[in-house]
């Protein structure tokens, strides 16, 4: 019982750190382009498709070369 106390306190302790966060870039969708750069960050990835204003990569728009 105690674990899933702690499990409980631990949540709402992410939750209110997330939205502090979100609202001081903000709102939403500050946060979430946000996580998108922490995530490109962390790629090793040699190609990344980005998503336009309409949510839908621009594929093949410019190959890279090796």
């Amino acid at each position: 019982m105690a674990l899933a106390e702690a499990e409980v306190l631990r949540a709402k302790g992410a939750a209110e750190a997330n939205q502090i966060l979100q609202d001081s870039l903000g709102g939403p969708e500050g946060y979430l382009r946000y996580l998108q750069i922490q995530a490109l960050e962390e790629t090793k990835a040699s190609l990344i498709y980005v998503p336009t204003e309409g949510g839908l990569p621009m594929t093949e728009a410019r190959r890279l070369k090796n």
